[in-house]
């Protein structure tokens, strides 16, 4: 696929289209502000839905988490054949140069299943 905003928009798509997220998701609202020392994703996810929340809009309320990551960390979590210590987000959550949760642990917890599954769509259906 093309850029990383075709990427976001693939990925945006391919949560809105899965019945399990829909379903396992149907009563989780949440924001999620992930980024890296180059780039900045924000993103809300309600009641099944995901979108992402553009540059000057305020994140709806609800619960929130902040994810910070290097490039690798992130690029790892993306990569369906990334290695063992690095596949998922608990996992880069204990890794060195991982991912830290800044802000919002027990809402990440709250909403982890959900979380999960997104990642996973994005692993699997976005190229």
């Amino acid at each position: 696929m093309g850029t990383d905003t075709d990427r976001l928009n693939a990925w945006v798509l391919a949560v809105n289209d899965d019945a399990e997220c829909l379903h396992i998701g149907q009563f989780s609202h949440f924001s999620a502000d992930a980024h890296s020392a180059d780039w900045r994703v924000r993103v809300h996810f309600s009641a099944g839905v995901l979108r992402i929340v553009e540059g000057g809009e305020t994140l709806p309320s609800g619960d929130l988490f902040e994810l910070r990551g290097s490039a690798s960390a992130w690029h790892d979590l993306a990569d369906r054949n990334a290695p063992a210590r690095r596949h998922d987000l608990l996992a880069l959550m204990k890794a060195d140069d991982g991912i830290d949760v800044v802000e919002g642990r027990m809402e990440l917890i709250r909403h982890l299943r959900v979380v999960t599954r997104l990642v996973e769509i994005g692993k699997d259906r976005v190229e």
